[in-house]
């Protein structure tokens, strides 16, 4: 690693961290006062102390003979691991809300620990016995696209399409990182995906079983001799072909009421998809529709919609607990996803925004910001 870039793109992941984890506004999770101070050439870290934990620096880095206070998280890049079962309950909630998946890391003694953020995140308990999280440098996946000179184990394969166009590139240093709105507007249009998909999917399902219907109908209705009516014009059913004619009439009248509110069952199929992925639902129909949606996403989930990340993904250095190995895979594919539609969806979306006038960014600072936002 380049010494001075590493250090430059640490600290600004880790401020991105600490915004993250500060803006969830959750009880228990506690992190330092940090500003980054850019003058003349230098980039100077300012931040608050731990209470009681005066020789904690400022970049997150413990001194040797104070090993002992983390109680969550590792200090020597992922050999040896702790998990707290203190900070599993604070960072159950925080996880779900910054879309980081569980997972499971074995220590240096091959014991499994659980860990609900990155290896690097540390935990440490202050004197005001406070949690508090430190080094939240890799709370966003990785921007695979610079991690070319990566070791070979954990290098990634991307497409063809992002080898043509020269990637992964060999950056300047290993800590390359998407930005949190990437991964929220990412996981918007998943979740778009998932819901279009699912009521596909649910149409599919109550139109074969219509068609199944009507096929019912018609065998019955070349089985049946015909009505018996008197002469008043009264029909009459006999003891075999009363049941037939019900369950028919039952049929029509059902396939009337389909056609009927047509309109209003598209109208609140979304909502109720969406109500289900939170509440769950009692329709089988839409069970179905939803696993076979989360199928085609891909999703964690199994028949809904969930999108995490494990940015430790592609660290050498961090050794993945045996049941990790399927959705090890999953992982890397999915953060190749997201930068794969950072560089061919939204970067070109940018630009053609400004060809086209839609976007002026008056300067510099303007243009950062837009691209932040996208």
């Amino acid at each position: 690693l380049s010494t001075v870039f590493a250090l430059n793109s640490f600290q600004s992941c880790d401020l991105n961290g600490v915004r993250a984890y500060s803006t969830l506004d959750q009880s228990g999770v506690c992190t330092l006062g940090t500003a980054l101070v850019d003058y003349r050439g230098y980039r100077v870290t300012a931040q608050t102390i731990i209470p009681g934990k005066l020789s904690v620096l400022s970049a997150g880095i413990l001194e040797k003979e104070q090993d002992q206070l983390i109680v969550y998280g590792s200090n020597d890049f992922g050999k040896s691991v702790v998990a707290d079962k203190r900070y599993a309950e604070i960072l159950g909630k925080s996880a779900k809300a910054l879309r980081i998946r569980p997972h499971k890391v074995l220590d240096k003694s091959g014991s499994v620990v659980n860990l609900l953020s990155s290896v690097d995140c540390k935990g440490i308990v202050g004197n005001d016995n406070r949690t508090y999280l430190l080094d939240l440098l890799n709370t966003f996946p990785p921007d695979v696209n610079y991690l070319g000179g990566a070791p070979a184990p954990v290098r990634p394969v991307l497409s063809e399409t992002m080898r043509k166009l020269g990637y992964p590139y060999v950056h300047r240093h290993l800590l390359p990182s998407v930005r949190q709105e990437l991964v929220d507007f990412f996981c918007n249009l998943r979740q778009e995906e998932f819901v279009r998909k699912a009521a596909e999917e649910f149409h599919k399902i109550r139109t074969t079983s219509t068609d199944a219907e009507k096929e019912l109908v018609k065998s019955d209705e070349r089985e049946d001799k015909g009505p018996n009516i008197d002469v008043n014009g009264v029909l009459l059913l006999d003891s075999d072909s009363s049941g037939k004619s019900i369950q028919q009439f039952m049929i029509q009248e059902k396939n009337f009421a389909n056609s009927q509110h047509s309109g209003a069952v598209g109208t609140t199929l979304v909502s109720k998809i969406r109500k289900a992925m939170t509440e769950g639902t009692d329709d089988l129909d839409l069970k179905e529709a939803m696993k076979r949606a989360a199928q085609s996403i891909k999703t964690f989930k199994h028949g809904s919609f969930e999108i995490l990340f494990n940015s430790d993904a592609f660290k050498s250095t961090v050794t993945f607990a045996k049941e990790e190995e399927e959705n090890l895979k999953r992982d890397r594919e999915l953060i190749q996803e997201i930068c794969e539609f950072l560089v061919l969806e939204q970067i070109p979306a940018v630009i053609d925004d400004c060809v086209n006038f839609a976007l002026i960014p008056q300067d510099g600072r303007a243009l950062v910001e837009i691209l932040h936002q996208r």
